[in-house]
């Protein structure tokens, strides 16, 4: 994944979106997708709700967790500094980098696999800031609640203990059943495939149509 075309995706939370603009993907911890202008539908899906689970993390979960009766629009409307923000930005990547995937499980995309993903410490390299960012992805409340009337799974609570997310090499893996579906991976999948067809219009509707083959 070389060239002009290569890009990466950092999933964060608004709360942190300035500093990282400014000063870059530098932490050892700080981490992205490898993706390029060709990503295309096989991963992109479930890479966008990776992206989003993952951009929510603990803090954004356990907010969920401790209002488990109420909706998500409405813990994120008192808690907007924790709603994910994906951003796509030119990357340089040498081709060493030490890469994995995460196979994606939820209602719909199960066993899906997403982009390569690496981070600073097995990238072997910094991103400087300021990020270059080419496309600002972020979920807003009115986001959170289009995607929980969509979501078909019984409301039964925020709790994670079956996270949906399994890592598997880059290159060859056996699809596997990483866990049962829960609200929380239904949300992120359903945020995801907003976000996602934000970046690819039109491509949302067909990705649908194939899920539910």
């Amino acid at each position: 994944m070389t060239g002009t075309g290569a890009l990466g995706l950092h999933a964060t939370k608004i709360r942190w979106e300035q500093p990282t603009l400014a000063g870059g993907l530098v932490r050892p911890s700080a981490a992205w997708f490898m993706i390029d202008d060709s990503f295309g539908p096989v991963n992109g899906p479930a890479t966008w709700a990776a992206a989003v689970y993952l951009a929510l993390g603990p803090s954004g979960r356990a907010a969920l967790a401790q209002q488990p009766d109420a909706s998500a629009s409405d813990v994120f409307a008192t808690r907007p500094d924790l709603l994910p923000v994906l951003l796509v930005f030119h990357d340089e990547p040498t081709g060493d980098e030490i890469r994995h995937r995460y196979l994606w499980f939820g209602p719909r995309l199960r066993s899906a696999p997403t982009a390569p993903y690496t981070k600073v410490e097995r990238a072997g390299r910094r991103v400087a800031g300021p990020l270059r960012v080419r496309t600002r992805l972020a979920v807003s409340v009115p986001d959170t609640a289009h995607a929980e009337q969509r979501i078909a799974i019984a409301r039964s609570g925020w709790g994670d203990h079956e996270p949906p997310l399994a890592r598997v090499p880059a290159d060859g893996w056996d699809r596997v059943e990483v866990g049962a579906a829960t609200r929380v991976s239904a949300l992120c999948e359903g945020l995801g495939e907003l976000l996602w067809s934000r970046w690819h219009p039109g491509r949302g509707s067909r990705e649908r149509e194939r899920a539910g083959r």
